[in-house]
């Protein structure tokens, strides 16, 4: 059984002083929960190349930069029992004119919410911690 390679992506922006960040709800048949964006990695393509990929699929936003690692990633048992490997990026959304434009095929709303909000607000733990991750590069700790 091989490893299958996924990717997870923290949109985020500065809303004045404040970070938000972008969360998306899937749809019932998908599990009806909240989460960043998230995707598997197609053949021959590199983790970088996937997470920028996802990004554009699932938000509809065009990006000024390449999403960057954040140094976080984790293993898992997927559903049909393979191990998954998954690798965190961010990559940042810059003026004010994004406009988010959801996959009808993976999610049904989109929120941007403060950091706190979004660890209340997803679903799972990787979530949660790659979020931590994230908000301590950023920040600089």
């Amino acid at each position: 059984m091989s490893q299958l390679r996924k990717v997870q992506v923290w949109i985020y922006r500065h809303a004045g002083p404040q970070l938000e960040v972008l969360i998306f709800k899937t749809t019932p048949k998908r599990g009806d929960f909240w989460q960043p964006v998230t995707g598997s990695v197609e053949a021959g393509e590199s983790y970088e190349q996937a997470a920028q990929r996802e990004a554009v699929e699932e938000s509809g936003l065009i990006f000024d930069s390449q999403p960057t690692a954040i140094g976080y990633e984790f293993e898992f048992t997927g559903f049909n029992g393979n191990l998954v490997h998954e690798v965190v990026f961010s990559v940042r959304v810059t003026g004010d004119g994004a406009e988010v434009k959801l996959d009808p095929h993976e999610h049904v709303e989109y929120e941007w919410v403060k950091p706190k909000t979004a660890q209340i607000s997803v679903k799972h733990e990787s979530n949660r911690e790659a979020l931590k991750v994230f908000l301590e590069k950023i920040s600089g700790s």
